[in-house]
């Protein structure tokens, strides 16, 4: 395996804390925020995702092949641990130059689009076709 596998293991544990504390962070922060659309659970989902990728950038960087870096994660992440495929994919994306754990944005029909504007104009239609 890799030669400083203490070091490796200590950097993923050092994210975890991180990302534990950014957690509790945004669970206090969104309780009480009425403005959240998304329930916890995909907000700390959406962080566990950034720091694996994060992780996945660091020991691709370190030489680190992506069989080494699952047999790492697990050993620290147990099933919460990405699969081998996305530890690949992302790995070879960190190889290609891709700076970034975010995800790319996607095109196509927004989720939601309101405005006064349209409500206003859906609200005529509804009530002119009466």
């Amino acid at each position: 395996m890799y030669g400083s596998d203490e070091r490796t293991i200590n950097t993923i544990q050092y994210n975890t804390i991180q990302y534990n504390a950014a957690s509790a962070q945004c669970d206090s922060n969104c309780q009480g925020d009425s403005m959240s659309s998304e329930p916890l659970c995909e907000v700390s989902k959406k962080l566990l995702n950034l720091e694996q990728r994060s992780v996945i950038k660091f020991l691709t960087k370190e030489g680190m092949k992506p069989k080494e870096i699952l047999e790492c994660m697990v050993a620290v992440y147990g099933e919460s641990a990405p699969s081998y495929y996305k530890i690949k994919f992302w790995s070879k994306q960190f190889k290609w130059g891709r700076d970034s754990i975010e995800d790319d944005p996607h095109t196509g029909r927004p989720v939601e689009v309101t405005s006064e504007e349209i409500c206003q104009k859906l609200e005529s239609l509804i009530l002119a076709d009466r």
